[in-house]
């Protein structure tokens, strides 16, 4: 990793809200700036930030990545759920179920709350499957 996107990725992960989203917008254009807009950690670092302080500009990063990670993906369905956006979290966690990346300890308790907030019980009983099977 090169001493900018060391930099830029340090900027990002330390972004905290209220000033989550400005320090976030000026930290994508210098990205752009330096071509790393493809960087698959400044992206998913960007994801976080914007996840913090702005659930549109988040999901339009998520929507142009070109390598989602495991990391990408807890942190999209994280986002959805921390903003009770249930429903989208859900769409989100089939399209990583779809990818072929397995389930982790980051993953499934943010669907266990989907499953409280839309009261699916039958993907609750599912998901405590995974659960045990994760140990």
């Amino acid at each position: 990793m090169s001493s900018m996107t060391l930099s830029l990725s340090s900027i990002l992960r330390r972004c905290i809200p209220p000033t989550v989203f400005s320090h976030a917008t000026q930290t994508h254009v210098q990205i752009l700036i330096h071509g790393l807009i493809h960087d698959t950690t400044l992206q998913t670092d960007l994801l976080l930030a914007y996840s913090k302080g702005s659930l549109l500009y988040a999901r339009k990063v998520f929507d142009k990545m070109l390598e989602r990670n495991m990391h990408s993906w807890n942190i999209m369905i994280s986002a959805y759920v921390q903003n009770s956006m249930h429903r989208d979290a859900l769409r989100v966690f089939d399209e990583f179920l779809n990818t072929g990346l397995r389930l982790d300890h980051y993953t499934l308790p943010p669907v266990l709350k989907v499953c409280a907030g839309i009261g699916d019980v039958a993907l609750g009983v599912t998901l405590h499957g995974f659960v045990v099977k994760l140990g």
